[in-house]
Formats: C-alpha cells, sequence, structure tokens
C-alpha cells in the first residue's frame, strides 16, 4: 500500500496520503455532522483500515490543500468523489474535541520504522479510572494518611507521566504488533513530550522530563533495583528517569527506580513526612505496576548486529523481552566472566513475583499455539491465578511443561547446538517421591538418550520447588562423569574437575577404584532429605576409546570418554516456578571433549598426547599445542564416527548455528547469545560464528545456574558417622543390578505410565479405524502412558508437544478425509503449506505421492551417528509416529488420506517409525492390522529404549484378550426393568456421534419405465426447518434392516422381542483398598433400546463377519470340524477372501452354514459393525425448496455364488423402497467441498455420469435454473451433459428436465451413452470423450471450464483416461497430460463423486 504520512500539521490535526482504489475508494463512509464531513465507518481490508490513521469520528478539513471546513457536506463528497482512482489524496484530519492528536514514528520488531497515531485527552486521567482520594482520614498511631494531594501537585504530575508513559508506550507495542488502538482508549501525555533519541545502532522512544528537572529527587534514595529482574516487571521507568551512577554504587550497576520500588519509594517519603501511604494511592500504584498484560519491556529499542565477513545486519528486537541483567553496564563488561552473579534462585519466590511470571508464560505458551486471549487462555490463567494465591505455586500442565523445556533450550544464550531445540524429548518424572525412582528415571533418561549411539537430545524433570527445605536434587555436575581422587602429594588422578563431588561421594561409603576413567555414582536427594547413592551398571555407559586414524600410538595412552553429556546441576526456571533438578542431555561437539583432555584444570594431556605425536614440545613458537590439540580433534572424530556414536564437528555446529540464528530473527526478531561461549576454542576466524555480532540477553524459561547440592544441604544425620556412611550407600550384587537396568514389568508400568505419552487418533466413517484404534490401546497400554482419541476430539495444538502419535484412518470416497477427520487434515494442511493464501478448506488427498522413497529417513535407518545439524526438523521434529490405513482397493486412490497424513507429518519433521500399512477390506484388512500392530509396538518400544522392560508376551496376549477384545463371561444384557427406551434420534445420535434431522418421507416416484427391470426412485424428504447445504452435497440415510433377517436372527438367539430396552454392561476390574474389585459398568457403544432394535437399527447383519468374529465364532462351535472350518478361514487369508467373495454371507447365512455355534449375543453386540447411514448425492437445489432434500436412489438387488445363491437386496435402497410415505426418515447432511459449482455462472461446465450418477446434476440444474430465471437477461450458464445409461427409452431418468434446460438455452449439449440400445454399439461414457474432445480441450485450456464426473470407480477411472487421452492427441505427452489434470484437481476444476458397488466388492464385474 503506497502510504506518505505528514508530520508537520496544525495542532489536534495529521495530515496523511492515501489512495484511491477502484472498489471501495478511500475505504471509509461520512456522514454529515453539523454540515462537516465526519468519519462514519471503516471498511474491512480496504486503505482507511489498513493505514490505522484514520478513526471514526475524524473530520476532513482539507482534501489536497483545498480547505473543506466551512463547505456544505455535499460539495466535500463532490470533490472526493472528483479524485481520479489509483492516485494519492491528502487528507488534513482533525481530532475528537478537547485533545491532541499527532503522529509518531516508531519501529516495528524487525527494525522497520512504523508509524503510529496517538490520540491525547488534555485533561489527566489515571489507570483504571482510579481517581486520588483527597480525604483525610487520621490514624493517632501510624500518622495521618498520605494521599496524593499530600505530595503535592508535583508529585501527582510525576506519578501521571510515569503512568502516562506506560500506557503510551504498550498502545505503540500493540499498534505495532496487534490491532488498532481503539479512539476511546486514547493515551495520555498531557505534560511530557514524545520524541526520539538514541545512538549507535539503536533507537528508542522515550519520555523526556522538562529541562534540568530530576524526577528521582523526590523518591527515597534507597529506591533502586538489586539482583535480578523479572520479565514481567518492567523497567520503564529506568528508561526515562536516569538516576546517578557511580556514587556510592557498590555494585558498579547504578541506582535504577523501578515500577517495583514505587510503592516501596512512596511510602518511605511517606514516613519522612510524619505519614503513611494512602491504601487508594497503594492500588493506584500497584495497577500501574501490573499495567499491561504484555510482559514486554517497555524499551522500544532495537540493536544493530552485523556480520563483518559479510556485512549483512539484523536488528534485534527480542532483546527488550529479557528477563533479568546479564551483569554489564556502562562502566564494565562482565561477559567472560564464567557466572557474572551468584545464583539467586535458592530461595521460593514471592506470591506477587509468581504472579507476573505465571501471568508471561501462561501468555507465551497460549501465544505459542495461536491461543493467545482466548476463553481457553482466560480460563487457564483464572486456575493459574486461583492456585498462587492459594499455596504461591501452581502446577504446569504435561503440554505446558514440554514447551517451557523446549522453549528454555532455545533461549540457552551459550549453547551453540539449539537449531535442534524444537526436537527435544521431554521426561516428565514429577510423579516420582523417592530416591530410588530418581535414579530409575535418570536410568531411563540415559538409555533413552544413548539410543546404541545415536545420540538424542532428552530433558527429565522433577518436582517443583515449592520449600525450598524439601527440594529434590541431583548432587552430580553431569549424570556421567569420571572420578578425580586427590593423592596425599597433592597430585590428581582422574579428572580434577570432579574431586570434591568424589570426596562427597567417598565420605557417603563410595569406594572408587581409583583409576582415571572411573564413572561416578548418581547421587539424589529426594523431598530434602539426605542424598542416597546408586552405581551406574556399566552396560548403559557408552564410551568410546579414543583412537586416530594415522597416529596410532594414540591408543597406548587408555584415552576414552563417554558418549552422553548430560547437564545435571542447573535449575529450570519457568514462569515464577523452579525446578532444581533436572538432568539435560544432547551430544558431544569435538573441542569440548578436546578440552577435557587438554585443559589445565582438567586432565592437562597436553604434552602427553604431543609426545605420542612426536610433536616438539620445547618450544612454543613451534606451534606444538594448536598442532596437538588439532590432531586430538581430528582423533576425537575419528573414534566417534567409527563407533558410530553421535557427535558435531565445531564446523558443522557453527554452520548450524548461523542458520538458527537466522531462523530466529525471522520468528522473533533476534537470538540471545553470548559470543565467549558460542564461538569453539578451535577455527577461530574460519568460523563463521566468529564474524558475527551478538548480543547476549536472558529470556524466561531458562536454564540457571545453582548452587551445588552439598554446599547448601542441610544435613538430617551425621554424615561423619561410618554407620551413616555404609547406610547411605547403595551396593548392588547382580541381581540387584539387573533390576536396575531391567526394571520389573509391575514397576515399568507404574514408572512408565506418566512417562512416554503415546496418543492414538482415528479417523472413521464405519467404525471400524475406532475398533482398530482400541485394540492398539490394549497393546500398548502395556510400556506407554497411551490415550486413544477421536480426531475430531483431539486438541490439535497438542499435536508439537507428542511423542508418539498412532493414526488409524480410513478414507472416504475417492481420497476424502472421513467426516470426523476433517479438522485434523485443515490442521496438517496448514501446518505444512503456511503459506498457501488459496480458499480451500482442505487440500485435495487423492493425488498424493505414495512411494516411502519421498520420505526423510527415520532416525533408526539413517548413518546418523553425524547428526544432521542443519535439518530443522519443522514443528514436529519431536514427534514419532506411524500410519494405519483402511480403505478398499475398488477405489482408485486406495487409502489416499492415510497415504496423506502420513506425509503431511513426515514433512513437518516428524520421524516415521515404521512405513505406513494399509488394510483392504476386499483382501485381509483384519490380517494386515493384526500383522502391523505387534510390529509397531515392538517399534515404539525400541525407538524409546522399552524393550527389555516390557513384556512383550502380555503385550501381544492383549492383542487378542484386552479391555476391547470380547471373552465370554465379560459382558452381560440386562433388560432394565421400568426403564423407558431412548427414541430413535436420540439413539442414532449417541451411537453415531452425529446431530441427526428428522424427517418425512413426503414423496417417492419411480425414474425408469414400467417395462424396465431395474428401479430407480426419487425420494422427497420433508424437514420441519430450513436445511443448510449447497448443490454438490450429500445426505446420509439411516435405514433399518430387512424385517425377516432381523427375525430370524432372533429366532436363532432365542430372544423373544420384548419393548423393554436393555443395556450391555461389561466388566471392570476397578483398584480398592487390600487389592481389586470386580464391578459391572454400563458399555457406552449402545444406548439403552430393546433388543430387536438393536438389531434392526443399530447393528449390521448383512455384512460378511470379519475374521476377527470368525475367530470367536470358532471358539462358540461345538462340532470340531466347524471350529476347525472356522478357524481357517480366520486365520488365512486367502481362504477367507475366496469364501466371502463367492457366498458374500450374511451373519444368519453364516449360523446356518455353522449351525453348531452355540451363538452368544454378547459376542454379537460386542464385535457386530455399526449399521452405518448411506450416503447420496443430493438432487435437489435449496433455491426451490429449503425445507426438502431430494435424493436418487438405485434399487438394489443381487444373486450371490456367481448368480446362483439367495437373493441379496440392498439395505438402504430396499428399505427406502418400502418404507411408508409419511413416516419418519433420520438422516444428516454432509459437505462435499470438493464437488461445488464454480462462482461464475457463465464458465462451462460438463457432467459426465452413467445411471443414478446423475443424481448431483440434477441439484446443479435446478440451481443454475433457478438463478436464471431471477435474472434473466444476465449471462447464461454453459452446460454440456454427458450421460450413459442401458437404454433411452426405459433408463433415460430426469428427461423431461434436461429438455426444459434445453428449452431456457442453458444446455449447451446432450451426449447420451447407450450400453444396451437396440441396434445402437454399445457405448459408455468414456466413449463419448473423444467426440467432444476438441470443444472440451479449448474449453478447459482457454475458458477455464469445470468438469464434474460422478458414477462408480470404474467409469470415473475411464473417463480420466479418456480426457488424458484428449490433452496427450493434441500435442502433449502422458506425464504433462497427467499433470494438467493434477493441476485441475488442485485448482477445484476436476471434481469427482465417486462410489462403489457391489460387483467390484465381491469380484464380479
Amino acid at each position: 500500500m503506497d502510504l506518505g504520512v505528514y508530520h508537520n500539521s496544525p495542532a489536534n490535526c495529521i495530515k496523511i496520503r492515501i489512495i484511491k482504489r477502484p472498489i471501495h475508494g478511500l475505504g471509509f463512509h461520512l456522514k454529515n455532522e453539523n454540515n462537516s464531513a465526519v468519519v462514519a465507518g471503516l471498511i474491512a481490508g480496504c486503505e482507511a483500515e489498513k493505514s490505522n490513521l484514520i478513526r471514526i469520528g475524524d473530520r476532513i478539513t482539507a482534501v489536497n490543500s483545498i480547505s473543506v471546513e466551512n463547505m456544505p457536506f455535499e460539495q466535500v463528497l463532490a470533490i472526493l468523489g472528483k479524485v481520479p482512482v489509483e492516485t494519492p489524496v491528502i487528507l488534513l484530519l482533525k481530532g475528537p474535541q478537547n485533545c491532541r492528536t499527532h503522529l509518531v514514528t516508531t519501529f516495528a520488531p524487525d527494525g522497520s520504522p512504523v508509524t503510529i497515531r496517538h490520540t491525547e485527552s488534555i485533561n489527566q486521567i489515571s489507570v483504571n479510572g482510579l481517581q486520588p482520594d483527597t480525604r483525610q482520614a487520621g490514624n493517632p498511631k501510624n500518622g495521618p494518611p498520605m494521599n496524593l494531594a499530600a505530595f503535592g501537585n508535583e508529585l501527582q504530575e510525576r506519578l501521571s507521566r510515569i503512568e502516562e508513559f506506560i500506557q503510551g508506550t504498550c498502545r505503540v507495542l500493540n499498534a505495532v504488533n496487534t490491532a488498532p488502538v481503539a479512539p476511546e482508549a486514547s493515551i495520555v501525555h498531557t505534560k511530557s513530550v514524545l520524541g526520539v533519541q538514541g545512538g549507535r545502532g539503536e533507537e528508542q522512544v522515550v519520555v523526556s522530563p522538562r529541562k534540568g528537572h530530576n524526577l528521582n529527587d523526590d523518591i527515597s534514595d534507597n529506591v533502586r533495583m538489586n539482583g535480578p529482574v523479572p520479565r514481567a516487571v518492567y523497567s520503564a521507568v529506568t528508561s526515562i528517569i536516569p538516576s546517578k551512577t557511580g556514587d556510592n554504587d557498590d555494585d558498579g550497576m547504578g541506582k535504577t527506580v523501578h515500577l517495583d520500588n514505587l510503592s516501596t519509594g512512596f511510602n518511605q517519603l511517606a514516613a519522612r513526612r510524619g505519614s503513611r501511604l494512602e491504601p487508594e494511592l497503594a492500588l493506584h500504584l500497584e495497577a500501574l505496576r501490573l499495567r499491561s498484560p504484555s510482559p514486554t519491556l517497555v524499551n522500544r529499542k532495537y540493536v544493530k548486529l552485523r556480520n563483518v565477513m559479510d556485512g549483512k545486519t539484523a536488528m534485534d528486537t527480542l532483546h527488550r523481552a529479557h528477563s533479568e541483567s546479564v551483569g554489564c553496564n556502562h562502566h564494565r563488561c562482565t561477559a567472560s566472566l564464567m557466572n557474572t552473579a551468584k545464583p539467586q534462585n535458592s530461595q521460593a519466590r514471592s506470591k506477587e513475583e509468581v504472579l507476573i511470571l505465571a501471568k508471561d508464560f501462561i501468555r507465551q505458551y497460549f501465544e505459542s499455539i495461536k491461543r493467545l486471549n482466548t476463553p481457553a487462555h482466560e480460563t487457564r490463567w483464572a486456575e493459574v491465578e486461583a492456585q498462587i494465591r492459594a499455596c504461591g505455586s501452581y502446577e504446569f500442565k504435561e503440554q505446558e511443561l514440554t514447551f517451557a523445556a523446549k522453549t528454555a533450550w532455545r533461549n540457552s544464550q551459550r549453547c551453540i547446538g539449539r537449531i535442534q531445540w524444537s526436537k527435544l524429548q521431554v521426561f516428565d518424572s514429577r510423579f516420582t517421591d523417592t530416591p530410588r525412582t530418581m535414579f530409575q528415571a535418570l536410568l531411563n533418561h540415559i538409555k533413552y538418550s544413548t539410543n546404541r549411539g545415536n545420540i538424542r537430545s532428552a530433558i527429565t524433570i522433577f518436582k517443583q520447588r515449592n520449600n525450598p527445605e524439601q527440594d529434590y536434587r541431583i548432587w552430580n555436575a553431569q549424570l556421567i562423569r569420571y572420578a578425580g581422587y586427590r593423592q596425599e602429594d597433592g597430585s590428581i588422578i582422574g579428572d580434577p574437575a570432579s574431586v570434591e563431588f568424589t570426596e562427597v561421594c567417598q565420605k557417603l561409603g563410595w569406594k572408587g577404584p581409583g583409576g582415571r576413567f572411573d564413572v561416578l555414582p548418581i547421587m539424589v536427594s529426594a523431598n530434602g532429605q539426605d542424598p542416597e547413592l546408586f552405581d551406574l551398571p556399566r552396560e548403559v555407559v557408552l564410551e568410546v576409546q579414543i583412537k586416530h586414524a594415522e597416529y596410532t600410538k594414540l591408543e597406548n595412552l587408555g584415552l576414552k570418554w563417554y558418549a552422553v553429556p548430560a547437564v545435571s546441576n542447573m535449575t529450570f526456571d519457568v514462569g515464577g516456578v523452579f525446578f532444581p533438578a533436572v538432568a539435560f542431555s544432547g551430544w558431544y561437539m569435538n573441542t569440548e571433549i578436546a578440552r577435557d583432555f587438554c585443559d589445565t584444570g582438567r586432565y592437562n594431556l597436553l604434552e602427553d598426547v604431543a609426545s605420542v605425536f612426536g610433536f616438539d614440545s620445547t618450544r612454543v613458537s613451534s606451534l606444538w599445542k594448536d598442532q596437538t590439540f588439532l590432531e586430538l580433534n581430528k582423533a576425537i572424530l575419528h573414534s566417534f564416527q567409527t563407533a558410530n556414536v553421535t557427535v558435531v564437528d565445531h564446523h558443522s555446529a557453527s554452520e548450524s548455528f548461523m542458520k538458527h540464528v537466522e531462523n530466529e530473527q525471522k520468528l522473533r526478531g533476534g537470538c540471545p547469545a553470548d559470543w565467549v561461549w558460542i564461538v569453539p576454542p578451535l577455527g577461530g576466524s574460519l568460523l563463521p560464528v566468529f564474524h558475527q555480532e551478538m548480543l547476549n540477553y536472558k529470556l524466561s524459561p531458562c536454564y540457571d545456574y545453582q548452587e551445588e547440592a552439598w554446599r547448601v544441604h542441610i544435613w538430617k544425620k551425621d554424615k561423619n558417622k561410618s554407620s551413616n556412611r555404609n547406610s547411605m550407600k547403595r551396593k548392588f550384587g547382580f541381581r540387584e543390578i539387573a533390576r536396575a537396568v531391567k526394571f520389573s514389568a509391575k514397576l515399568m508400568s507404574k514408572a512408565l505410565a506418566r512417562r512416554i505419552r503415546a496418543t492414538i487418533i482415528y479417523a472413521t466413517e464405519t467404525g471400524k479405524s475406532e475398533k482398530y484404534a482400541r485394540t492398539l490401546f490394549d497393546v500398548f497400554k502395556y510400556g506407554f502412558d497411551v490415550n486413544v482419541i477421536s480426531a475430531e476430539n483431539y486438541d490439535l495444538t497438542h499435536l508439537e508437544h507428542e511423542a508418539l502419535i498412532l493414526v488409524v484412518t480410513s478414507t472416504f470416497g475417492n481420497g476424502d478425509p472421513p467426516d470426523n477427520g476433517k479438522d485434523f487434515a485443515s490442521y496438517l494442511h496448514q501446518l505444512s503449506c503456511p503459506d498457501d493464501t488459496t480458499s480451500k478448506a482442505v487440500p485435495t488427498y487423492s493425488r498424493v505421492t505414495h512411494p516411502l522413497s519421498t520420505q526423510r529417513p527415520s532416525i533408526q535407518a539413517a548413518e546418523a551417528p553425524q547428526i544432521g545439524m542443519m535439518d530443522l526438523g519443522g514443528p514436529l521434529g519431536n514427534v514419532r509416529y506411524a500410519v494405519f490405513g483402511l480403505g478398499s482397493s475398488s477405489y482408485p486412490h486406495f487409502c489416499a488420506f492415510a497415504h496423506y497424513v502420513d506425509q503431511a507429518l513426515n514433512k513437518l519433521g516428524a520421524e516415521c517409525i515404521l512405513p505406513i500399512h494399509t488394510g483392504d477390506e476386499l483382501c485381509g484388512q483384519d490380517q494386515s492390522f493384526k500383522k502391523w500392530a505387534p510390529e509397531v509396538f515392538r517399534m515404539a518400544c525400541d525407538v524409546f529404549c522399552l524393550g527389555d522392560d516390557v513384556n512383550m508376551a502380555d503385550a501381544k496376549a492383549a492383542f487378542f484378550q484386552g479391555d476391547s477384545s470380547w471373552t465370554r463371561g465379560r459382558y452381560r444384557i440386562r433388560t432394565v426393568t421400568g426403564g423407558v427406551a431412548e427414541d430413535m434420534q436420540t439413539a442414532l445420535a449417541a451411537t453415531h456421534n452425529k446431530t441427526i434431522l428428522t424427517c418425512t418421507l413426503s414423496e417417492r416416484k419411480n425414474l425408469q419405465s414400467a417395462q424396465s427391470n431395474r428401479q430407480t426412485v426419487l425420494i422427497h424428504l420433508d424437514s420441519a426447518e430450513d436445511l443448510s447445504y449447497v448443490p454438490g452435497d450429500h445426505v446420509a440415510l439411516f435405514a433399518q434392516n430387512d424385517p425377516a433377517l432381523v427375525s430370524a436372527l432372533l429366532e436363532r438367539l432365542s430372544i423373544k422381542v420384548s419393548p423393554s430396552p436393555v443395556q450391555m454392561e461389561v466388566l471392570v476390574e476397578k483398584p480398592a483398598v487390600g487389592g481389586s474389585n470386580k464391578t459391572w459398568c454400563p458399555m457406552e457403544r449402545l444406548p439403552s433400546v430393546p433388543l430387536n432394535v438393536i438389531f434392526s437399527s443399530l447393528l449390521d447383519i448383512t455384512t460378511p463377519p470379519s475374521q476377527m468374529l470368525l475367530e470367536n465364532l470358532a471358539s462358540l462351535a461345538a462340532d470340531p470340524d466347524e471350529q476347525e472350518r472356522l478357524i481357517v478361514l480366520s486365520k488365512n487369508t486367502e481362504a477367507y477372501e475366496t469364501w466371502k467373495r463367492f457366498n458374500w454371507p450374511t451373519l444368519i447365512e453364516v449360523l446356518e452354514e455353522f449351525p453348531s455355534i452355540e451363538m452368544d449375543p454378547t459376542l454379537l453386540l460386542v464385535e457386530l459393525p455399526l449399521l452405518q447411514p448411506r450416503f447420496y448425492s443430493i438432487s435437489s437445489s435449496p433455491l426451490v425448496s429449503v425445507r426438502q432434500v431430494h435424493a436418487t436412489v438405485g434399487i438394489v438387488t443381487y444373486q450371490t455364488k456367481n448368480g446362483n445363491g439367495p437373493l441379496h437386496r440392498g439395505v438402504c435402497s430396499s428399505y427406502l423402497s418400502k418404507h411408508p410415505i409419511g413416516e419418519k426418515v433420520y438422516c444428516y447432511l454432509r459437505s462435499a467441498p470438493g464437488f461445488r459449482l464454480p462462482e461464475k455462472i457463465s464458465i462451462p461446465i460438463y457432467l459426465i455420469g452413467a445411471g443414478t450418477g446423475i443424481a448431483p446434476f440434477r441439484s446443479f440444474w435446478q440451481h443454475l435454473l433457478h438463478t436464471y430465471l431471477a435474472n434473466p437477461t444476465g449471462r447464461k450458464p454453459e452446460i454440456t451433459i454427458v450421460f450413459g445409461c442401458r437404454n433411452q427409452k426405459m433408463d433415460h431418468i430426469y428427461k423431461q428436465e434436461i429438455e426444459d434446460l434445453q428449452k431456457y438455452g442453458l444446455l449447451r449439449k446432450l451426449h447420451l451413452a447407450l450400453s444396451r440400445e437396440p441396434g445402437v454399439p454399445k457405448t459408455y461414457v468414456q466413449d463419448v470423450i473423444p467426440l467432444i474432445g476438441e470443444t472440451l480441450h479449448t474449453d478447459i485450456f482457454t475458458r477455464g471450464a469445470h468438469i464434474y464426473v460422478c458414477g462408480d470407480v470404474g467409469m470415473a477411472a475411464g473417463v480420466h483416461d479418456a480426457i488424458k487421452n484428449v490433452i496427450v492427441a493434441r500435442g502433449q505427452t502422458e506425464m504433462e497430460a497427467e499433470n494438467v489434470l493434477d493441476s485441475l484437481r488442485s485448482g477445484d476444476r476436476y471434481h469427482e463423486d465417486i462410489f462403489g458397488n457391489y460387483n467390484m466388492a465381491s469380484g464380479l464385474q
């Protein structure tokens, strides 16, 4: 947008330049107010609103330097109307009365200038409308109360000015980053002058005090800032009230007035005047301190950072959100100090400080999941606030803790490997409450991170601090570290950095072997108690022997190092809460290990290594130190690589960090970095990080240093007594160590139940995916904290924080997601295609690429010891996943949606632990799932290092005997005596989780000739209320099973029809004192209705039984031969498919074939699939009747056994053909966004269908005809119909309506394809396509034609190939033609509404 701004304007006026556009002009409405042109409204998305400088109520006083202030309103409109479009208009706008309006230029987070409008009231206002209380209420004991008036006008003015600055600057922030400023929330700057000042590389908006006046003078000299400042506590006053520095300044930081200290300062000043602070004034100051909802510091400056090598610059604005000082000031730089100040985190924070920091963190979290200021955000903050006010702290939700841990790594300014921050695996161990369970959690952490050398980053978090005297602590600096033994002569064997901790361990009874590389024990303490020691099993610690590829003598030194660097002595600071016991592990950079060997404060082996290498160490000028250090680094890289252990070299790490800085600059406006720590000790100016200017600041959440545990611990026992030392030491024999490595199944299930989260997401139309998902739950609960949930109920914001997700999904139609998977699909599309600006709600799934070679390699399969530091992963970089797809191979795009989910997750950075598996309902779907489920469970256990800790036999048994499977005696049917059955609408709604409509069958008309042996009917369904649908949508109709089949089944089950409702119940084992109790609980699958209603309306008794059901029937067969036959069918997929296709048996036919089955009705209620609604394309337009929907129904009949078996009827078509007129029909409407008419009525459309495939086209032509008749002078639609039927005299349905289209001139051409017409060659719709090829090709490529295909999958595939051949015949290759069709699909110009049929399902063609 071309927008110019002019700052030199009269008082309370602003002058702006704005472009007049062809549509909506200047983008605002005017009204006549006292014969003046006043802005009455802004048009959304237009120039005026985008400028954010024009407000409702502004008066136009000049247009292009022509004064219009005294002109009549009509004349002003005429002047504005004569302005040519696409030309600038200069407007002089006058703000509201009693205000001062002006423009200010500030800076956006990227450093670009932004113009902000300020409208300021001339009268003073106070925060939240609080007015100074001038009442005088005395208290002889405490002195008279002191209010604002007691301070005098001068202090009132200063307080107002501070208040005004906070308000104004926060409004600037909001205006830059979020929404326009509302005119009623004007900013007050009555006593200040807003200006711009700054030095090299930075600019800031400040409020300038009156010249020569120091606002600090009357505030107590004792008011100062000591220690770290929380992020959410504003330092705005520092910007506008600079205090003197250096005088009596023991820390050199200078005296800084802070909003937190205002109340204290005024209290002290009041005390000196013999008074006290008025409560209203205290409230006023507190409101001022907590003024802004955003905790961002009010400092509006940016810092320009330059890369001195390439000259590129970046503007860091993120530093404004720093949480505390890093220790530098104008007089000194502390950047090279290891720790700039003593840790200030040994005590719990006050409630007030926790409230501020918690609010900031909750804001960050909800901002990260794009739910800022939503009801969910407000509700969560209310919960947190209530907890803090009640007990001074609060509990984090698991997703919040995961976000915080990842963000803390992202904020770690001293870490060079942060590019992998989103892949951090977070282990929530807050449930552990003993040293032993802490050790077990740390042991699992080491095993997970080690991953056989393919190192993975992870963090384990223990309980938070509530009382410092009851802390949980890990006493080790690192989980794995070598001991250091101090000798009598002062020398040290081992690692000198570990000497002090080694001595602590020895005092507690640990006796190390005394070597150079002895792994220290784990020392942990729980709940403030004395610590306990635990030896690390040797097989858990992966070590690498250091050797050189050329200097083989290096092996003689016996050097080795551990593979996993796991820092464990830092505190995790988030949202005002400390977690003093955390263990964080990543992977090594070669120079870190080299320094451990060479630094004089560590092993100090530089000369020894040089001697082995044969370097001359007598002369420093020979650079032997540099050469030795370089060769040692090469040896470390070589050793780790040959051992297949992850390590990163300093060059790769530097390049990845530069990429991380680039990413962070785009995403957050900066990246905190400590140059001294980031630049590796080898390479110097050869590394890109060496030349990059960096800004060091501290953000929250963060990891921070803390005092060593042994220095601050208050011992509960005398640590010098040998008896206590022996009791502290945990010495294990072989069996105990084995148990420590391999947890018992019972303990592991308890520990892991709250550690590794696995979420099973299912999307289903028929309920089959849900059944598989619940079966999967029975298996995964043996090793994971598992949850199974429908895709529509899943909170999508949790996706990036999951550890493992398993997706079980079907595909609807020709590649679309099931109804309850649409939101999940849209979310994946938004994440994977954030730049997609099309209006499509969901993408096209049917043309996804299936080859697995296109996927990112799994970590398990990659040559991963050299970690892909430049692999940014994506938003799901820490997620592992697997997908199982259900579908029918009769459709050309088999399991397309499952493949889409698989590829979308992979594209978003998630790691696939097992390639996608699919189950074909036409060929062994159950067996495919039975094979996949145990395999994916084993792989998941392997990925999370649980393979040795899970009883695989029990897990496999659960697959067949889990909570979701049927076993005799586990279920019962209870008659609800005196109960009232649910009405059918309620029962269907509960069963299918849909909003069910109750309609009336008002008309049924046979569309075919009486001479035809086929029947197609048009049904009319009437509703009592308006229906919401558009042409192309579907209606889902609920049918009932054939009453004869239901009666036969009830008779076979020996069930008498009764009107009493029944309740299905399951026997559930629940924990109880001293053991467990078994109790009967309602089964939610089926509602409480009579048993005959369940079999007639809720369960499918006509579809051939699955292999799982046959396996259960085998257990009920009394005849051994029948039992063996059923077992073969349930296990042998080929035999089952042959039997199913030939017989296509109903349930009653199966029971007749195997008469010895002693049927248990509960088995059927548990295992039979639900009777699913049948989908029909709507054959009417809401423009014709908004309370009626039409459906075209072909009555289905067929014979099994190659035409020699019993006659079967379609469930729904048979039901609709016999259902009495005037009776209720239950249904719901389903949107079909991929089958819509084009927006422009004049675009050519081709309607291609056969038989009942013409059904949706009737809704199209009804809609177009009604639209045309409403405006007959407009452009006409151009409709081409290609319709296939057998015989035009008997099967040409809707012939009269098509002729009406011709009468009105809307039908461009009708092409009939007749397959059974006497004397005419057999012709199908795909055969007609070449005959209209020239016109079709022209319309596709030059006129934007839309193609609609409706019919069975065979016809649709034929039409697709025919159109492709038309394109190929006109000069393009087959690949180019296929790309054209793919482009038409993705552009919503090639539409398919495809269905299967019995012949394809049964193998008959």
